[in-house]
């Protein structure tokens, strides 16, 4: 055989080696990948999430990830206790009640302070301040939280019992104001700013929850549950990382960040650019003390059944 011939047949046994090596490597690769399920409602709350997997925080990280929608918070709660989601978002008011009658079932991996919730009124109201509210119909979505918060900031005035509270869907909360359903809402982000772009709403209060109860006010963030924490320290320290580069994403680059949302939810990018949105935090950036006053606080209003340590609810401690 000519040196020719062997040349070539070596480099053709070269070029199959490569392919079966570059084959392996890569099914290897997709093998190490790790499928994650994520369950949003469709708010800016959930920002951080958008985020991580629109820039590819998450597969930088290992992680396929798989972002699945809920109507309600309810709904996606119970599809995280029952395991059907691995990692979510929910906020103190819903969780720390959470903590104190089935303990040990999630983990904060993130954290954000209150900034997105407000309370507005028709544009031609004449409610000018919260003691206004007393006897009045207040709209809030279906969820623990706006019961809670509303009930906290109104006591500060009058006994939280002479308003009646009307639980709506989200899109409906504005159309409900408009309507003279309700005589203001307690609402949150997109839906806020919806509001007061099309001309049915003005701010009574943009900023209660801080100006009226507790400054920083902890409203919860990204969880993972707690046998997830236990069983896969590995995977929960990719997600972690995930939600620490988007959080530095959204303070290097609000407007971008925020165009995020156009990917996930049905939104005008001008109410995108607008809507208030919460300060998003990392673990370590968590005030401890402000965030086991709010846990105080929601057990001495009995609107928990114990008290609860914070601290306890946080990954890595």
């Amino acid at each position: 055989m000519s040196k020719k011939i062997i040349v070539i047949v070596l480099i053709i046994i070269a070029a199959i080696l490569g392919i079966i090596f570059i084959q392996k490597g890569h099914k290897q690769e997709l093998q190490t990948t790790e499928k994650i399920k994520i369950g949003i409602v469709p708010a800016a709350y959930y920002l951080p999430i958008f985020v991580a997997k629109e820039k590819g925080f998450f597969s930088q990280n290992g992680l396929d990830v798989e972002v699945i929608t809920f109507n309600n918070n309810s709904d996606m709660l119970n599809a995280f206790l029952k395991g059907d989601i691995d990692v979510t978002a929910q906020s103190g008011g819903s969780l720390f009640p959470l903590e104190a009658t089935s303990p040990g079932k999630f983990k904060f991996i993130y954290g954000q302070n209150n900034l997105s919730y407000s309370f507005v009124v028709r544009a031609d109201s004449s409610i000018k301040s919260l003691v206004d509210l007393k006897g009045k119909r207040i709209g809030i979505w279906p969820s623990p939280t706006p019961k809670v918060f509303v009930n906290l900031i109104l006591k500060k005035y009058f006994d939280p019992k002479d308003v009646e509270i009307v639980p709506l869907d989200f899109k409906l909360l504005n159309q409900a104001l408009a309507q003279k359903q309700v005589d203001a809402v307690f609402n949150t982000d997109i839906f806020t700013e919806t509001g007061i772009e099309n001309g049915i709403s003005k701010y009574l209060v943009k900023y209660p929850m801080r100006d009226e109860v507790l400054n920083p006010t902890f409203n919860g963030g990204g969880i993972i549950s707690a046998k997830l924490a236990e069983t896969n320290s590995q995977r929960v320290k990719k997600i972690k990382k995930s939600f620490e580069l988007a959080i530095d994403y959204i303070r290097q680059n609000p407007e971008d960040a925020r165009k995020t949302l156009l990917k996930f939810i049905s939104v005008d990018e001008s109410i995108a650019l607008k809507a208030p949105l919460d300060e998003y935090i990392k673990l370590d950036e968590i005030n401890l003390n402000k965030a086991q006053e709010l846990a105080d606080i929601l057990y001495n209003e009995k609107l928990m059944d114990k008290a609860i340590k914070f601290p306890d609810l946080l990954y890595g401690r």
